[in-house]
């Protein structure tokens, strides 16, 4: 993967620069055209580390699928690398639940499929919703004969913005935003669905848990069933948007 987006790539208004990879990882001219790069730029930068940045647009959408796919490394379809990234810790968000489960068990209510797929951690107050791990670590959808995802399409954000490359500190600082909003929908949902069916919430595993769904209010995940749905500009704190789009048309 050599870089990602974080709007609407379908706007003819709108650019991404993303500046990528270090030697001797090279770009397709494709790849180059996409994320902005010319030859002579990458000639004559001596590091490199992927970023994002944002030009004229009139929208202010979140588009992921088409972009993390389109941008990776030559001649790599689909991930057929390293698989370290599946013994990271992996956060899901409420999107990439309804795209899991739609992929993996479309039949299954929230609680069924968080029960099967996913670890709820709850520490008093405190919940983290992740992907569950096998015996040996990774990803319970991990295929450990081929080392591949078993769900690949459907892949949770955390997943597509994992780049195996220097990152600066924007795209970081984003990257975990966007993570940790979604995950807060998530959360909220799970504690509705709990309400909902008058069971007390799933726990995988607790210290003293109590968590209450007064202290996760709605985000701007929510009502959304799809990346492409989400407001950007709504997910990202004031400073982190003006980063963003410091010397754009849309910064405020």
């Amino acid at each position: 993967m050599v870089g990602w987006c974080c709007a609407a790539s379908n706007c003819e208004k709108y650019r991404e620069c993303c500046v990528t990879l270090r030697p001797p990882l090279t770009l397709t001219r494709s790849a180059q055209a996409f994320l902005g790069i010319t030859r002579k730029s990458i000639q004559h930068t001596e590091s490199f580390a992927f970023g994002v940045r944002f030009f004229r647009t009139r929208r202010e959408k979140l588009h992921l699928e088409r972009p993390l796919d389109r941008g990776r490394a030559p001649g790599r379809g689909a991930c057929t690398g390293c698989d370290r990234c599946c013994a990271e810790r992996l956060p899901l968000t409420w999107i990439d639940c309804l795209n899991l489960k739609a992929a993996v068990a479309p039949e299954a209510g929230l609680a069924d499929f968080l029960a099967a797929y996913a670890h709820v951690l709850v520490n008093g107050p405190a919940v983290d919703i992740i992907l569950a791990a096998g015996a040996d670590g990774s990803c319970c959808l991990l295929d450990r004969q081929n080392r591949t995802c078993r769900a690949y399409h459907a892949r949770p954000l955390v997943c597509r913005t994992f780049i195996c490359c220097p990152s600066t500190a924007r795209a970081r600082r984003l990257r975990a935003v966007l993570t940790n909003r979604g995950e807060d929908e998530l959360v909220r949902q799970w504690l509705l669905d709990a309400r909902r069916s008058r069971q007390p919430p799933l726990i995988h595993e607790g210290s003293s848990p109590r968590p209450r769904l007064g202290d996760w209010p709605p985000t701007p995940f929510a009502g959304c069933s799809s990346y492409r749905e989400v407001t950007l500009k709504a997910v990202c704190p004031p400073g982190l948007w003006r980063a963003l789009t410091a010397g754009s048309t849309f910064a405020h």
